[in-house]
């Protein structure tokens, strides 16, 4: 199952405002200042036990588990452009989609090529069965576990990670933020840098 639903934000408005408001304000010709976002839905069926495999990046990673045998991901695309026609555009173009392989569900990310793939960032919110292992990680973003019994391996280079109601054994490591486990009963390996 897939759906998509658009948010069009307007912060060119609120940029070109702020430039008025601050005479000193010069426009970075390396940022397009229209960004937008697209919500993005696909599901399939996963067998209790599996890993979940996913990455993003410049964005969240919210993983739940859920009494269902089916993996349900929520993708959240920010892209940036010129225009709001080019900034759709860009985001129109990722793809996300779910690949099955005997031991492993991965959420499978394919971004368009050129110079604006650079300003899209995209945050899953993820529902797995309750007994799966995953293996995530992310670049500019919070990590989030919640209620799973198997392994959690999650990585961020930047960004907070929470871990709450997890029974499985746990391998978490930031290099830039904060670590919190809560009711959790698993072994756990946790590494920060900076937080």
């Amino acid at each position: 199952m897939r759906t998509a639903t658009y948010i069009p934000l307007l912060t060119i408005s609120l940029f070109l405002i702020g430039c008025v408001i601050n005479p000193g304000c010069v426009i970075n010709s390396n940022s397009p200042p229209v960004r937008v976002e697209r919500v993005l839905e696909v599901s399939g069926a996963m067998p209790t036990g599996r890993t979940l495999v996913a990455e993003s990046s410049n964005g969240s990673i919210e993983v739940a588990g859920w009494d269902q045998e089916t993996c349900r991901v929520i993708a959240t695309i920010s892209a940036r452009g010129w225009t709001h026609e080019e900034a759709m555009g860009v985001a129109e173009a990722v793809e996300i989609s779910l690949i099955d392989t005997d031991q492993q569900m991965e959420v499978l990310v394919q971004k368009p090529a050129g110079d604006l793939a650079r300003h899209i960032g995209i945050s899953f919110d993820i529902s797995v069965p309750g007994q799966s292992s995953i293996d995530v990680h992310t670049s500019n973003g919070a990590i989030g576990v919640q209620g799973l019994a198997g392994q959690v391996k999650a990585r961020t280079s930047n960004g907070r990670i929470v871990v709450e109601q997890v029974t499985g054994p746990m391998d978490v490591h930031t290099s830039n933020g904060k670590i919190t486990c809560r009711e959790i009963a698993g072994s756990l390996r946790a590494k920060t840098s900076n937080g």
